[in-house]
């Protein structure tokens, strides 16, 4: 697939960011793989720092 312009991009990256929305599992899968692990106080950090900006 060829992006032709920055409004085709940011389509083809919200489509894929909400097809990993409802799926879970591909985020448990990466965050396996890496050793990284979600916490509620890593969360609720980053979605305040979020709002911030």
């Amino acid at each position: 697939m060829a992006i032709v312009d920055l409004r085709q991009l940011i389509r083809v990256v919200k489509r894929g960011l909400k097809k990993i929305q409802y799926r879970p599992h591909l985020v448990n899968g990466c965050l396996a793989e890496t050793d990284l692990t979600l916490t509620p106080s890593a969360i609720s950090r980053s979605t305040s720092r979020i709002k911030a900006q």
